[in-house]
């Protein structure tokens, strides 16, 4: 009897512990996703702001324009939930931080600090914006490099492991076949 439940509640133990496994898999997987999405979308929100701050707008007019136009996606419902934020009282620096550590990608920190001094400092907005979009657009470019660089590499195991048993498979069958039916 104590055996029946000893492997009964082995068997539960194991099943909770793959969907816990599986839930942190998920889970990981859609921190990835998310990272990426605002990493895709930041330089075109930063680009849609620069043309605001140019344009005369203020820093919190840019905000509301690039929540309103921008790109559907992760980056916006931050911009939604900091403008919400600020609409609610609290502070412009706060919301900023706050919407910085929500979405826990380096490049948003990055941005979201140096906005901050620039507004703290008195500095033209729209000149760090688009140094900033140009920053974002040439990082992800050298990490397209590097994945890129990095293919060779990962295609060799496969290529030894599959493609060239098959091809050496093709190209002795005809010189065995050929040996075999010349022997005596």
């Amino acid at each position: 009897m104590f055996v029946v439940f000893a492997v009964v509640f082995a068997g539960l133990g194991a099943m909770l512990l793959a969907w816990i496994l599986g839930s942190v898999v998920r889970l990981r997987a859609d921190v990835r996703r998310r990272r990426k999405s605002i990493d895709r979308d930041l330089p075109f929100v930063l680009d849609m702001m620069t043309l605001c701050v140019e344009s005369g707008l203020g820093l919190h007019s840019a905000l509301q324009q690039a929540e309103r136009h921008g790109v559907p996606g992760y980056l916006r419902e931050e911009l939604v939930h900091a403008l919400s934020d600020m609409r609610a009282g609290m502070p412009r620096v706060a919301a900023l931080r706050a919407l910085a550590d929500r979405c826990n990608c380096p490049s948003v920190h990055r941005w979201i600090a140096a906005l901050i001094q620039a507004d703290g400092l008195g500095m033209s907005i729209g000149m760090l914006l688009r140094e900033h979009a140009s920053q974002c657009r040439t990082d992800r470019f050298q990490r397209a490099e590097k994945l890129a660089l990095e293919a060779p590499v990962k295609m060799l195991l496969p290529l030894i492991a599959c493609i060239f048993p098959c091809t050496f498979i093709v190209l002795a069958f005809p010189i065995v076949m050929q040996m075999w039916q010349a022997a005596p």
